[in-house]
């Protein structure tokens, strides 16, 4: 089996290629997917436990994201897709003064596959963010995102 981070066009077999287009045809439907531009990341922490199991693959995962504020907002927009967030465990914290930020709700929109934060109080631009987040995935074979694969040894023609 193989693990892949998906990084431009990689098909493994028919099935795989006909669940890229229905993905691309979806994506096209919705015009307006780009994040917000008030925060710009500078550094991304993923760590990934992929759980192995016959008829049960799943990741359990946090990401810590680093943030630098450009302009004043109350939210924090972040993609996330086929992934169950644990709203309890998300905290954004104010790196020049160490306290965290209050999240007071947690919205999801899923035709644009956005995770949004809104806030208590406005970020304020020049500062540094970070914010925290544990999840869990499935590891499917959709070609999308952290994904399984299996292909053919070329020695031995086994699948892997």
């Amino acid at each position: 089996m193989i693990f892949m981070i998906q990084n431009g066009w990689h098909f493994v077999s028919w099935p795989n290629f006909l669940s890229r287009l229905r993905w691309k045809y979806i994506c096209f439907q919705v015009k307006d997917v780009r994040l917000p531009r008030h925060l710009k990341p500078d550094l991304y922490t993923v760590e990934l436990l992929p759980f192995i199991i016959p008829d049960n693959f799943t990741i359990r995962g946090r990401l810590e994201l680093t943030m630098e504020c450009l302009s004043v907002s109350k939210n924090v927009t972040l993609h996330v897709a086929d992934m169950e967030l644990a709203n309890d465990t998300i905290t954004l914290t104010d790196m020049s003064s160490g306290k965290d930020v209050p999240i007071v709700k947690h919205a999801y929109d899923k035709d644009r596959e956005f995770y949004i934060a809104h806030l208590s109080q406005s970020l304020t631009p020049g500062k540094t963010y970070k914010i925290n987040i544990n999840y869990v995935a499935n590891l499917n074979d959709n070609l999308k995102g952290f994904y399984r694969s299996v292909y053919k040894d070329l020695t031995t023609g086994e699948e892997e």
